[in-house]
């Protein structure tokens, strides 16, 4: 079992937005003003390990996000993008480098408000 951890322990944001866990990685979603190359980022997706809480990997994505979460497996994960509605899905497999599909999606009063693996 994993020790308890303070939320100073998670990454900074200025917004946090969204979260989901797996068995290994906490995804976390939220304001960060720029990407780790200094470039201007509204809402990128970090990727974060469950041992020692540092950051594996931070998914850029074209727009703001609605909401996420991780397959059963932990191996996808899954991002509803907002205006327009688009859902992407990330992999392990790839070293969650680029979405492995897109899939538009028809949105509810404007947004996707969740979304869930079967």
């Amino acid at each position: 079992m994993l020790p308890l951890r303070a939320i100073d322990d998670f990454p900074a944001c200025d917004q946090p937005h969204a979260l989901s866990f797996s068995d290994e990685l906490l995804a976390i979603a939220g304001r960060y003003g720029y990407s780790p190359d200094g470039k201007p980022s509204e809402w990128p997706v970090r990727l974060v390990s469950l041992r020692g809480f540092a950051t594996l990997k931070t998914l850029e994505l074209p727009h703001n996000l609605g909401v996420l979460t991780f397959s059963p497996v932990g191996t996808r994960l899954a991002v509803a993008l907002r205006d327009p509605a688009v859902l992407l899905i990330f992999s392990a497999e790839d070293g969650w480098t680029a979405p492995l599909r897109l899939v538009p999606t028809v949105p509810s009063e404007g947004r996707t408000t969740s979304i869930a693996f079967s």
